[in-house]
């Protein structure tokens, strides 16, 4: 076996699943995810839909920590990487995904709570729902 294929099989071995673990199958429901399905499901269509694909094994462990740990919340993530996706759209998928960050940097440095509000078209009014979270959030 060459040295890339032992890598990837260690890589393998050692990355927590939910769907395998016990201790993590039996604490679901947990961080807004249903079951360990439903986060498999809602991974596999996060990783198909990020445009920089390395590094998703290590990821998807740190996504589990995370999940474990509390910090990790499937509403506040995904309305936060959609404001992320929105003001880097053009950048990440410029060149094949070259300049979007990983999904483990993504989630180590909590990228989707720093991520810019996404701002209504010119000549929308935002609701006044939008406008007060944005302005307690201030």
């Amino acid at each position: 076996m060459n040295t890339a294929t032992a890598s990837a099989a260690r890589i393998r071995g050692n990355q927590t699943s939910p769907a395998s673990a016990p201790a993590v199958r039996a604490s679901w429901p947990m961080g807004e995810w249903e079951s360990a399905d439903d986060f498999e499901t809602w991974w596999a269509r996060l990783v198909w839909a990020h445009p920089n694909k390395n590094r998703n094994a290590v990821a998807k462990t740190k996504a589990i920590e995370l999940v474990m740990a509390g910090a990790l919340r499937r509403k506040e993530f995904d309305e936060g990487y959609a404001a992320l996706r929105a003001a880097n759209g053009e950048r990440w998928t410029e060149q094949r995904g070259r300049y979007a960050p990983n999904l483990w940097q993504v989630l180590d440095d909590q990228q989707w709570k720093h991520a810019p509000p996404v701002m209504p078209a010119v000549g929308e009014y935002p609701s006044a729902e939008e406008y007060l979270r944005r302005i307690k959030s201030q």
